[in-house]
């Protein structure tokens, strides 16, 4: 057994500065690292706008949306916003159109649209076109009421005008 002992505490050192470095390890692991604060003089930078999808339609902003009323009281950011997400199917409506006429030019639609309390949105007309044919401006009034709903709201409505605008080539 005395022969053994010297084996013994050597086993017994190797083992504890084991589970020493296997607990530092751990320890790092698992820490939590709390980023520094800015300073006032440091500014941060912009959030970089998402890049989305939109191909040949090019949607307005908040700018050139003429409200013509709103009695519902809704937030007109939030409409633009929910225009702007509706823009990859109004693509996919002008591809037949755009491939009927392929050297025709960018196309302009001023829609005016209703907005219920609902939530239902319906095209009262297309108050200008400078398409060729009927047939862009049938497509995008059925796919406008078909498939477009906003959110409801209390009582009213909101009626607004937007220009969309459909690129030839993009």
């Amino acid at each position: 057994m005395r022969k053994l002992l010297p084996y013994l505490f050597s086993f017994i050192v190797v083992a504890a500065m084991a589970v020493l470095l296997f607990y530092s390890s751990l320890k790092n692991v698992f820490a939590v690292v709390v980023p520094p604060e800015p300073t006032a003089e440091e500014e941060l930078p912009a959030p970089e706008e998402p890049k989305t999808f939109t191909g040949r339609v090019v949607m307005p902003d908040e700018e050139s949306i003429l409200v013509l009323e709103n009695s519902a009281g809704r937030d007109i950011e939030k409409i633009v916003t929910y225009l702007t997400g509706r823009t990859a199917g109004l693509h996919w409506l002008a591809r037949p159109y755009f491939k009927k006429h392929r050297g025709s030019e960018d196309v302009i639609m001023g829609v005016r649209m209703t907005i219920d309390s609902l939530g239902r949105i319906t095209c009262n007309e297309i108050e200008y076109t400078n398409a060729e044919d009927e047939s862009l401006k049938d497509t995008l009034q059925r796919h406008i009421e078909y498939y477009w709903l906003y959110r409801k709201s209390e009582s009213g409505k909101t009626e607004l005008w937007v220009p969309i605008r459909f690129r030839a080539v993009y």
